[in-house]
């Protein structure tokens, strides 16, 4: 399980210096990767959180787009009421 939690990893961060790279970013500190790592892995719990809560709400089982559009649409409200 540890092996293939690596190999995730490994992809995750090629895709993020790929998408950096794509952006016209030339060089990227190690550092900042894994924050970016950390910061989306939280962002993606907050998410999960949201969506769980749709799904007990609707008495439903299986996670479907709408709940995710729903789950990030609430994420959004509450950093607006953040920043208020």
């Amino acid at each position: 399980m540890i092996k293939n939690d690596k190999k995730v990893n490994i992809l995750i961060k090629k895709n993020l210096i790929a998408l950096f790279k794509k952006e016209g970013i030339k060089r990227i500190n190690k550092d900042s990767i894994k924050l970016l790592d950390i910061e989306i892995k939280n962002l993606l719990v907050k998410i999960a959180k949201n969506a769980k809560e749709e799904l007990m709400i609707q008495g439903k089982k299986t996670l479907k787009k709408e709940e995710i559009k729903k789950a990030i649409d609430i994420l959004k409200k509450e950093e607006e009421l953040i920043e208020i």
